[in-house]
């Protein structure tokens, strides 16, 4: 799917929100940093304000995931919130966009596409057929990289649902009728950026992934990538692609020193130029390149739903970049605690106190203390081991074991349409980590973080990480005599599923 989510597949969200494999923990494999080290000070950043910013994500509940900024050549912060880490794998959603024009313009180098004048039905003849309105046929590969194709689309409404529910994502697309002449309205919408990744794959002989690594992923040195797949076998061509932070930061590098990495052309110089100018001048008051967000500044973004970030600017020589699940909040973030400090590379004076206290508050985040649980009511108990039959749910759900320990931890049990799992919680203020395979948005090696606690007498609460997904969800599970009745509300969309059950 791309931004859109219909309800079956918040069922499955859910559902991936409340199971887990009791099994060991898992640590990924995490990148190299590639940039020494620097105090803020020393690129003319204050300390004080960036550890101003992670307080404020913390003690507002902000859903940042991880910031990472490289100044003049230097890592100046690399924080991570808990439960995410080094090596924590992210959907970053839309920023795939940008990734995928990057490898259009090594696409061209390399011979794998002629020009941008190539149509979709030089590509793709089978789904433009005669019957069709004649100006399907002049969609070009300029028009998928400006959004400008004419199609009557939409992004996260009932198109885009309908076209992802298929089973052929190109056909349903290239089956929507024609509103405007191609090039002449911008309209933004990811099924155009997943026929260029079926562009690309048959034209290279390889999937979108296997070029990737060949002539982007493998020259930066990226670390582990998991990129989901549509039907028809293609990539998804804008969203499902799972990187690394610190490799969304190496992406974000590359475009800032004109296509090098290490002394390697990797992307094209004029390409990363022509990618990041405005192509929408009299078509739109929208700044758009190649499938890249521009600013009056001359800066850009690699932008992703629910506040996945590459920030560039030239100018100020510095990158940004941003994993999170709330987007208003990151972008605010940026505004109001790193932007004020862009206008001048000039360094600081040292401040090792504050240089301290920033250290010090990214280890506060990273890696919180336990607290010991000081409510446990009496109900906890009586529940303790009961099995729960539930209702007929979207979700599959047939039956729930909750078991309390004296480990800080709560267990539930499940049994589901899908096979039976157990759930670890903590309840001591941390999440608890669980492999739990391919039960989640990655193709495989997904982790699940859960932690809860009482709100009162009778209801519990439970906050559910798909580790590395925009999507979380918070559930209110009331117990009452042999009755509980759970709501979850799936964020950030607000998405709300009520599940009941009795006990046996």
């Amino acid at each position: 799917m791309s931004e859109h989510l219909g309800m079956r597949a918040v069922a499955f969200v859910v559902l991936w929100a409340l199971l887990a494999l009791a099994g060991p923990y898992c640590v990924r494999a995490a990148t190299g940093v590639p940039w020494p080290a620097a105090a803020p000070e020393e690129v003319g950043i204050s300390s004080d304000a960036l550890a101003d910013m992670l307080v404020k994500i913390r003690d507002d509940a902000i859903e940042i995931h991880s910031v990472i900024i490289v100044r003049d050549g230097r890592l100046v912060l690399e924080a991570y919130m808990h439960p995410y880490d080094r090596g924590t794998l992210h959907n970053v959603k839309s920023v795939s966009k940008s990734v995928i024009s990057a490898l259009v313009g090594i696409a061209l180098r390399e011979g794998v596409i002629g020009s941008l004048d190539e149509t979709v039905y030089q590509h793709f003849p089978e789904y433009i057929t005669d019957d069709m309105d004649p100006r399907k046929r002049e969609i070009n590969l300029w028009h998928l990289l400006t959004m400008t194709s004419g199609l009557d689309l939409d992004e996260n409404g009932p198109i885009s649902a309908e076209i992802f529910g298929s089973l052929d994502w190109l056909k349903k697309t290239y089956e929507r009728p024609m509103k405007n002449h191609p090039g002449t309205r911008f309209v933004y919408s990811t099924p155009l950026t997943h026929t260029m990744s079926g562009i690309l794959t048959e034209s290279s002989g390889m999937s979108l992934h296997e070029f990737a690594d060949e002539h982007l992923f493998g020259p930066l040195g990226f670390g582990e990538v998991q990129w989901r797949k549509g039907p028809q076998g293609y990539n998804f061509g804008g969203a499902e692609l799972f990187l690394l932070p610190v490799d969304m930061a190496k992406f974000g590098y590359l475009f800032m020193k004109g296509g090098v990495w290490e002394g390697r052309q990797v992307v094209p110089a004029e390409w990363v130029d022509e990618s990041t100018m405005n192509k929408l001048g009299g078509i739109s008051r929208t700044l758009y390149g190649y499938w890249w967000w521009l600013e009056d500044d001359g800066s850009y973004r690699a932008s992703g739903w629910g506040g996945q970030s590459i920030y560039v600017n030239e100018d100020a020589d510095i990158v940004v970049a941003v994993t999170a699940s709330d987007r208003p909040d990151s972008y605010s973030l940026f505004s109001d605690f790193i932007a004020p400090w862009l206008e001048s590379p000039e360094p600081l004076e040292a401040d090792p106190g504050a240089a301290a206290r920033l250290a010090r508050v990214i280890d506060e985040i990273g890696n919180p203390v336990p607290e010991p649980a000081d409510y446990m009511p009496a109900i906890a108990g009586e529940i303790s081991g009961r099995r729960y039959v539930m209702e007929w749910n979207q979700l599959g759900i047939e039956s729930a074991i909750f078991v309390f320990g004296s480990d800080s931890t709560c267990v539930v049990s499940l049994e589901t349409t899908m096979g039976d799992y157990h759930l670890v919680t903590g309840i001591d203020g941390l999440y608890r980590l669980t492999d739990v395979g391919n039960a989640g948005p990655m193709p495989a090696g997904n982790l699940k973080a859960m932690r809860g606690h009482w709100v009162d007498d009778t209801t519990f609460h439970l906050s559910s990480r798909q580790v590395g997904d925009p999507l979380y969800s918070e559930s209110d599970l009331v117990f009452t005599g042999d009755e509980i009745n759970m709501t979850t509300t799936v964020e950030p969309i607000g998405r709300e599923i009520v599940l009941k059950g009795k006990a046996e």
